[in-house]
Parts: C-alpha cells; sequence; structure tokens
C-alpha cells in the first residue's frame, strides 16, 4: 500500500502521515527531506532535481508499502502509477499561517526575529504559503496541486474541513481497509 499525503504547508499532511505510518506500521517519508539539502539555516539549498528523482525512486523500490508526505509535483510524478491512495488535505489560510508562525517559532525561536539570521527565510515561506490560493500553475499552488491530481488512477480523498487529526484517521482508515481487503480477495 502507498499513500501520498499533499497539500499547502501547515495542512496537516505530516501529521495525519505519520499517523496512517504508525497505524499500519509502515515507513513515512516527508518530500522535504528530499528536497532540500540539511543546511544551517535550514531551507536554503535545494537539491538537483535528477539527485530527488533517484532518492524518491529509490524509496519507492524499496518499500512495498509506504507513506510519503508532502508535494513531489513536477520531479515525482512518476509515482502515480504506484499509489494506492492520494490524500489531499486543505485547511483555510488564516489557520494554516498561524499554525506555520507558531511551527516556525518553536522550531527556530528568535532565530525568526527582525535582524536575526532566519527572518528573510521564514517572511518569504510565509508570504509564499500565503498565496496558495491566488497562485497558479506556475508554482506549487491550490490550482497546481489540483490539476496534478486530475490523471491520477488510484483513490483520492479530499479533507478540506478543519477535523481533528484522529477524526481524519478514521476517515482515511476506512478506506484503506476497503484498499486491503480487496488486496486480500
Amino acid at each position: 500500500m502507498k499513500i501520498h499525503l499533499l497539500g499547502p504547508s501547515c495542512s496537516g499532511t505530516s501529521t495525519l502521515g505519520k499517523l496512517i505510518a504508525e497505524k499500519y506500521k509502515i515507513p513515512w517519508y516527508d518530500t522535504d527531506e528530499i528536497f532540500w539539502i540539511k543546511t544551517d539555516p535550514p531551507f536554503t539549498a535545494k537539491r538537483e532535481i535528477n539527485e530527488r528523482k533517484i532518492m524518491l525512486k529509490e524509496i519507492f523500490e524499496k518499500n512495498y508499502s509506504l507513506v510519503l508526505s508532502g508535494s513531489a509535483m513536477e520531479w515525482g510524478d512518476f509515482i502515480k502509477e504506484y499509489l494506492d491512495i492520494i490524500i489531499y488535505k486543505y485547511v483555510k489560510p488564516e489557520i494554516r499561517i498561524k499554525r506555520l508562525i507558531a511551527r516556525e517559532r518553536n522550531r527556530y525561536g528568535n532565530r525568526i526575529d527582525i535582524g536575526n539570521d532566519m527572518y528573510e527565510i521564514h517572511k518569504e515561506f510565509v508570504e509564499w504559503n500565503r498565496k496558495y490560493e491566488t497562485g497558479g500553475m506556475e508554482m506549487r499552488s491550490r490550482t497546481s496541486e489540483l490539476f496534478w491530481l486530475c490523471d491520477v488512477k488510484c483513490k483520492i480523498i479530499k479533507l478540506e474541513e478543519d477535523k481533528s487529526s484522529e477524526e481524519e484517521l478514521k476517515i482515511v482508515s476506512k478506506e484503506i481497509e476497503k484498499i486491503i481487503k480487496e488486496d486480500t480477495e
């Protein structure tokens, strides 16, 4: 079973992805670990696109089952043929931006304050996230992610209401159980 979660930053794809992986005892991966080279400050150096493709291909080849959270649009389009379920999570911008700022503050403390080493990175990330609803195909946006889903052949679950992670896990688990049952029959 291969499950992919995507949606805007701070919509909860990682949280739900980890819960699914834990419940079904399968590995969880985050596309940020593939997309970005580890740096300090973080998120300043993108991995070369071919290296990302190789890393993602290796992950998919070595795991019969997995959960992948985050966007792999453009550089990871090939995963569509391997997926059993795609979960698109959407959370309204006012909730998402509040979560994002709190998460960044928790992770990086005063490094994101004006004048400190991560201020510009943080400011740009928040502004980029604010464009999710209005951006077009030129960026990761609601438009581009929903378009990415147009030609997939697997089950798509859209979670677009503000529910707890536990409630979402129950919804998703019902669909996962159906697929597991079909595979064993």
